[in-house]
């Protein structure tokens, strides 16, 4: 009885740590950014001195663009929130920190909410832009 309990235990431990690798698989970000896990989507933000980059990758790996989805993003700076505008650009939403306030915060939260197929998820990320030009 114990040998069997020790092979259940055993073979319960070895699954969990093989999902949890092929788990932290699905988290690479594929343009260099942060990627967080939503339940409809993975959503990556990638944050640079010209621009602020959203790519919004169904669990399946594939680009949503379908026409029901909707992004809204709002800056979190100093416990203030502001609205920032979206532009949809071949496969990925981008804000342009240059025509916003927001080339000059050195930190903020942008705090994404996507609607897609009857379902809304939130996302936070915590960016800082390097001064330098740097990501």
């Amino acid at each position: 009885m114990k040998k069997y309990l020790f092979a259940v235990c055993s073979m319960a431990l070895i699954s969990s740590q093989l999902l949890a690798l092929d788990e932290t698989a699905e988290f690479k970000a594929l343009h260099g950014g942060i990627v967080k896990k939503t339940n409809n989507a993975f959503l990556e933000v990638v944050n640079d001195q010209e621009r602020t980059s959203i790519y919004i990758t169904g669990h399946d790996h594939k680009n949503i663009t379908d026409k029901k989805l909707s992004l809204s993003a709002i800056a979190q700076v100093n416990g203030k929130q502001y609205p920032v505008q979206l532009n949809f650009e071949n496969d990925h939403y981008s804000a342009s920190p240059a025509n916003s306030y927001l080339h000059k915060e050195k930190n903020y939260v942008l705090m994404l909410t996507i609607s897609f197929s009857g379902t809304v998820d939130r996302a936070n990320f915590n960016l800082k832009r390097n001064p330098l030009g740097g990501k």
